[in-house]
């Protein structure tokens, strides 16, 4: 995470509401990722980086539900910084989460937009979203001569 707790990004709240309570509005953009877990979840992990930063900005690590029920939907919601972003998707045992061993998969959504989806892999997979987070390149000026 950050270390500027100021610009570390919040959970976004629960959708299930009361009706006289309003979810507080996501002011930066709303990122969700949701998993199915295969017949072994304990392999699963996640990471999501903030490529503006460098540093990650959430990862299953910081889930206070870890995956532990098998075949079990999970989805986490965030209110992230406009960013760039790198998801990368781990299964320890190397098999993915589809399809010998349970039929698991994993979807993430950057402002609504599905930006992956899948569970067919080995080991490891990644996918990059977001804006482009590279400064605008100036042109040169022109001093005067004195």
């Amino acid at each position: 995470m950050a270390s500027d707790p100021t610009s570390q990004p919040s959970a976004m709240p629960s959708l299930s509401v009361s009706p006289t309570q309003e979810p507080t509005p996501c002011s930066g953009v709303p990122i969700s990722i949701n998993v199915t877990t295969d017949n072994y979840p304990a392999e699963i992990s996640w990471t999501l980086v903030n490529d503006c930063t460098g540093e990650p900005e959430w990862s299953s690590l910081d889930l206070v539900t870890t995956y532990s029920l098998p075949n079990t939907n999970y989805m986490d919601q965030y209110c992230a910084p406009q960013a760039a972003y790198t998801f990368t998707i781990n299964d320890s045992y190397g098999d993915g989460f589809c399809c010998a061993y349970g039929s698991g998969s994993y979807e993430i959504t950057y402002d609504g937009m599905v930006k992956a989806s899948g569970g067919q892999f080995n080991s490891s997979e990644s996918t990059t979203f977001g804006i482009d987070c590279k400064p605008p390149t100036l042109s040169p000026s022109l001093s005067p001569k004195l």
